[in-house]
Order: structure tokens, then sequence, then C-alpha cells
């Protein structure tokens, strides 16, 4: 799953690589684009990958945030008994090499488990990322291994790939919609002892507009650490977002 939001500069820079190393494995790959108010949508269905049928492009009802749209991949994913969802950011700073590598292991692996992209562990590469987010990062990833007692080096980039067969035991419908979704899921996941491991990513800033406001994340960050109780286990969900599929 893709997600985007006002990312008519990059997302068709994504879609190139994709297009460039091929889909490979992948049963689907969907966008979800979340109400963008410039041309990204307008780029994405100008595509050769859209064009051919090889990408399929939703559209919600409403401007769930990020959190949103991954609640929508995961709904999709269990409803077409998926075991794995990626999820790629379509703006343009993680690499989809990366993302295949991620798959390779787990496709080689015996057993199911989810694999995260990590800015901050041994190997990873950062180009023009600021110093003051490297030390606020590299400050939370501690605080978070302190309270998990795991050791932690990224609470959510944007190149991921979740076991679906753990993520259906969380109530995901309960976590936030905002972009530190993540934080919370990653919490979650934590405390019910899944497996994960985490894999060095290249991650990249050049054209992209943040929408994380530096501060207010970092102590949003907080308040999710200080306030945070685990999540009950839940048999379906009551309460889904709606999205529609965007066709030619």
């Amino acid at each position: 799953m893709i997600p985007t939001y006002n990312c008519e500069k990059q997302i068709t820079r994504v879609l190139d690589s994709i297009n460039e190393i091929g889909i490979i494995d992948f049963r689907q790959i969907i966008v979800i684009d979340n109400q963008s108010k410039d041309s990204t949508r307008k780029k994405i269905m100008n595509h050769p990958l859209y064009l051919d049928k090889s990408i399929r492009l939703f559209e919600p009802e409403n401007n769930n945030g990020l959190g949103g749209s991954h609640k929508l991949a995961f709904d999709y994913a269990i409803q077409n008994s998926f075991t794995h969802v990626a999820i790629f950011h379509g703006d343009d700073q993680g690499s989809y090499q990366d993302l295949i590598n991620m798959m390779k292991l787990i496709s080689e692996s015996s057993k199911d488990f989810s694999i995260l992209g990590t800015r901050f562990g041994f190997g990873s590469s950062l180009i023009n990322y600021s110093k003051v987010r490297r030390i606020g990062n590299l400050c939370l990833n501690l605080l978070f291994s302190v309270r998990t007692r795991k050791f932690l080096t990224d609470l959510g980039s944007g190149v991921n790939i979740f076991c679906m067969e753990d993520i259906r035991k969380i109530d995901y419908y309960e976590l936030t919609d905002s972009l530190t979704f993540n934080y919370e899921l990653l919490l979650n996941i934590c405390h019910s002892k899944f497996v994960f491991q985490y894999f060095p990513i290249e991650w990249k800033e050049y054209d992209q507009i943040s929408n994380a406001k530096g501060l207010n994340i970092f102590f949003k960050a907080l308040i999710i650490l200080l306030f945070y109780s685990p999540r009950k286990v839940f048999n379906r969900i009551k309460t889904r977002y709606v999205m529609r599929e965007v066709n030619h």
C-alpha cells in the first residue's frame, strides 16, 4: 500500500522506481490517496502502471490521516486473506529496492513475522536529514526502548512490512489516525510479543513537504508513552472506514 497526500512532485518518481525494478512477488499494489489537494491523483492516473492496471488507486470518503490509511490497508488485507501488508510512503523518501530486499527476507523464511525499516540502525543511510530531527528521534527511540524493554531503533519509518496474522489480533481502530499511528502500533506489537525485526534503509529528504511538525510530534510521542495501556484483542472490526476505487 502506498499512502499519498499532496505528493505531486514525488509520486511519479516512486511509481517510476516500481516500474523500473518491477512488482516482483507482490500480489497487488494499491495507492490510497488521502484527499490530496494538489495534482497527486492526476499524476497517478497518468502513469503507465495505472494505465496498464498494474496498480489500483483508492480514495477514502474522508481524510483519515496516515493512521487511517493504514487501517484501510489492514482492512483490505483481511478481506482478501493476505499474509502481509507492505507500506511504502508515496513521498519518495524511502527506497523501493529496500522494500524488495525486506520482502525477500520474509519470503525466504519458514516463519511469518513483521519487518520494519529503520532509519537509525546500523547500516542505515540518512541523506539531508537535520541533526535536530536525528537527536529527537534517537531520544524517543531510547525512551520507547526503556518502556518496552526492547531495543528499538525506529518508531515508524515509511517502509514497513506487517504480518497480518499479528495485526488482526490488535484492535487497530482504537489507535490514532495521526502521524503517530506507528508509535502506538509498535507499542502494541511489543506488548503482544509479536516477532519482528529491523532492516536498515536509505532515507532521503529533498523536495518533500513534511506533514510532521517536529516538536508537536515529539510531545505527542511522549504523551503516548506516558499514557499507553495495552489494547484488547478483538474478533472482528465493528466499524470500518470506507474507501472507493478510482477507475479509469
